[in-house]
């Protein structure tokens, strides 16, 4: 049978019966797949970069489960900024993604992951690049990088926002 009466659970006491609840300290939390852990970054202040330059636009750390895919890394980009000419979206030849082990992007030893070539534009409509990726259990860098034509016109510029939902998973 079950026993009656009180019973003795962390200094305190319960009835058989009686309603159990965890304090806020205690709970069992639902994390997606893949996490952000560390916070995403768009261009911060001025970034100078030569026609035929690539430059970092975007970043953000990830940790997965290991069997999630990232599957797109979307951006929006607008060719208007105060004070500058105004940018054009031919002027942009490609948006790529690496994902690097650790928060130094590096040419050399990050691995391409995704690219957009074609449809670029920079009127702030979200961009998709597709990428194929799976964040493995430990923290991985994403870097979006734009690859600047060499005919790029000198006083242009450009800036980046990052939608939600800015990151596409399969689960």
């Amino acid at each position: 049978g079950v026993p009656t009466g009180n019973l003795d659970v962390n200094a305190g006491s319960f009835f058989i019966g009686s309603e159990i609840l965890s304090s806020d300290a205690n709970y069992v939390e639902i994390v997606p797949p893949v996490q952000v852990t560390t916070a995403a970054v768009a261009l911060s202040g001025a970034n100078s970069v030569a026609p035929s330059g690539e430059v970092v636009i975007y970043s953000v750390g990830l940790t997965g489960d290991g069997t999630s895919t990232l599957v797109g890394v979307s951006v929006n980009l607008f060719g208007t900024v105060t004070g500058f000419n105004p940018f054009p979206a031919s002027s942009l030849t490609q948006l790529t993604v690496y994902q690097s082990a650790d928060t130094t992007f590096d040419p050399g030893g990050d691995t391409s992951v995704g690219t957009l070539s074609s449809g670029i534009v920079v009127d702030g409509t979200t961009l998709n690049i597709p990428v194929t990726a799976t964040p493995p259990t430990s923290q991985t860098y994403y870097y979006v990088m734009a690859t600047i034509d060499a005919g790029a016109p000198t006083g242009s510029a450009f800036k980046v926002g990052v939608p939600a939902g800015a990151l596409d998973v399969n689960v």
